[in-house]
């Protein structure tokens, strides 16, 4: 049998928060799957800076597994500079890199989606999916 395709996956931020507060829940097993290379991570310099910004937060108490996280999608990310797309529809300004590289990278003919706790931030689209969502999908590959 052929290996499965990678899946690429813009991943919000919020997604990373749930998976380093609550291991073993849904978010967790997303991050899982960029450990496991099932899913490839695409991030671009401002989604890099709030995953640094955010997962340094002194209430979060993260120290060394949001610094093992970071290091792990620093070696593993696919790395995206942004083309001119449609981001109307975005509902909080923090959220629009994420969605300007999913649609970017579907703009280049990459199957990506968008992975988030926080769907009404974000228009409606088939891409935009929750961990639920993307983890059933990885469950029936």
């Amino acid at each position: 049998m052929p290996p499965l395709p990678l899946i690429f996956a813009v991943i919000d931020t919020n997604v990373l928060v749930s998976a380093l507060l609550k291991p073993g829940s849904v978010p967790y097993k997303i991050i899982a799957a960029t450990y496991s290379g099932t899913i490839v991570p695409i991030i671009t310099t401002a989604i890099w800076k709030e995953y640094v910004q955010v997962l340094s937060r002194k209430k979060f108490s993260f120290s060394a597994g949001a610094s093992t996280l970071l290091a792990h999608f620093a070696d593993i990310s696919a790395r995206c500079t942004l083309s001119d797309v449609d981001i109307s529809g975005v509902r909080d300004p923090n959220d629009v890199a994420f969605f300007a590289a999913v649609a970017t990278a579907r703009d280049c003919g990459i199957q990506a989606f968008l992975v988030t706790g926080n769907m009404a931030d974000f228009p409606p689209a088939d891409f935009v999916v929750s961990p639920r969502t993307m983890l059933d999908f990885l469950e029936r590959r």
